[in-house]
């Protein structure tokens, strides 16, 4: 289990995702896929309905910029399952929920796996099975969610396809400042890479210069 305080995840990072698919859940495969991947695929899967991150992709009209709800609504419809986008407060989230979260600017997707006045636990595309507080879910949830195969709550205000489509899900990644050398003066710029590689890199880093395998069981903050 991967826990997710503040803004940060540890326990075991690399350890945790490389083990965590129990048949449950599937994992995202690409950069821009964590939409099929791990909200549809996995929601699909624990209605009894098995398909493929690739077949889902294809059907959500997943490009490199994401998965957009509206995408994930039509993906599930053509397997049978109803879909509807709403606004919903998090005291209405039920189990098996796909909600939106903004990490760092970004919206990414999760299943509710279990939700509590404490505590959450989601899964998450990338990172497989995160828990974290009800108060850093709160600080995180935007308010949107969708539902598969039931109705949406009384209250939930639904969304229309225009504001599906502009919700999209994306990987979790690492923002690095850069020094560049340019012919007479240094020059800094961001660099945006895709955060299991830079956990690798960083342990790498921390096993070369530091010596010792039990580094790979550290926590990274």
């Amino acid at each position: 289990m991967v826990s997710y305080y503040r803004k940060y995840f540890t326990d075991n990072w690399l350890t945790d995702t490389s083990v965590i698919d129990s048949g449950e859940v599937v994992m995202a495969t690409t950069i821009y896929t964590c939409g099929p991947a791990a909200a549809l695929t996995t929601i699909l899967k624990n209605l009894g309905i098995y398909t493929t991150e690739a077949e889902l992709a294809q059907l959500a009209e997943t490009d490199e910029t994401g998965t957009s709800l509206w995408g994930l609504k039509e993906a599930a419809e053509s397997k049978g399952v109803s879909a509807v986008g709403v606004r919903l407060s998090s005291d209405e989230i039920q189990v098996n929920y796909l909600v939106v979260l903004d990490i760092e600017g970004t919206s990414h997707f999760e299943v509710v796996k279990s939700i509590n006045s404490t505590m959450v636990v989601l899964f998450d595309p990338n990172l497989g099975l995160i828990e974290m507080t009800r108060e850093k879910f709160d600080e995180l949830y935007i308010g949107v969610a969708m539902i598969f195969g039931e109705a949406a709550p009384m209250n939930a205000t639904l969304l229309t396809d225009n504001e599906m489509r502009n919700i999209k899900g994306s990987w979790h990644t690492e923002r690095q400042m850069k020094l560049k050398w340019v012919p007479g003066y240094w020059t800094s710029y961001i660099k945006v890479i895709d955060r299991y590689i830079f956990r690798i890199m960083f342990r790498c880093f921390l096993i070369v210069f530091f010596g010792g395998s039990g580094l790979l069981g550290a926590h990274i903050m």
